[in-house]
């Protein structure tokens, strides 16, 4: 975070014509893949090796807040919530909730929009079938994306991410309760396509 803060305050001295940049966003995955990998104890404990889980149907909202910079650079941080996400496994569904707060960089080049970030917190929130709570997993993104400018403030955008979860905790999952003993890896990857207006 201190690195980030260095960048971005240097960023701002060297252009003084910077803008505020602000930009809610609202997107719908596309596609998204989640993948877990277990530990010999998570094994023992699941029955399974791993679990390879298409996920759907969540639909994203936030908003941007920076500075866009004299020669189209811009730098912003970024919240962003998900609600409404299943993911489906063989066996069964799980119904998800996402939300993270992360950093961007990018550079508007005329109509076309391009930029990377990284998400410092991604909060995964899972109900599972007959559950009456939540496991909630956290870890860590990164991210690359491309917007089109179509009218003056409305953009079209595409995003990858692949999500790195490592911690969790719940009430009655012990795979959550004591993730790095029971689970060796915690990936998510999905695609969103929606519209920001940018200002």
């Amino acid at each position: 975070m201190k690195y980030a803060l260095a960048i971005f305050t240097t960023a701002f001295a060297i252009n003084a014509n910077a803008m505020v940049l602000f930009e809610p966003m609202v997107a719908y995955e596309v596609s998204g893949s989640t993948n877990i990998q277990y530990t010999p104890a998570g094994q023992a404990l699941e029955g399974v090796a791993k679990l390879d889980g298409q996920s759907s149907d969540s639909i994203s909202y936030g908003a941007r807040l920076g500075w866009v910079f004299g020669n189209g650079a811009w730098i912003a941080g970024e919240y962003m919530a998900a609600s409404g996400g299943k993911i489906k496994y063989d066996t069964h569904e799980d119904k998800f909730e996402r939300e993270s707060i992360g950093a961007d960089l990018g550079m508007w080049m005329g109509r076309w929009n391009l930029w990377v970030g990284y998400n410092f917190t991604d909060k995964l929130n899972i109900t599972q079938p007959n559950a009456t709570k939540k496991d909630e997993i956290t870890g860590t993104a990164v991210r690359a994306g491309i917007g089109f400018l179509v009218f003056r403030h409305l953009s079209i955008n595409v995003e990858g991410a692949y999500r790195t979860y490592t911690e969790g905790k719940s009430e009655s999952d012990a795979v959550y309760q004591n993730m790095p003993q029971y689970v060796d890896k915690y990936n998510q990857t999905t695609v969103t396509a929606g519209l920001s207006i940018p200002f």
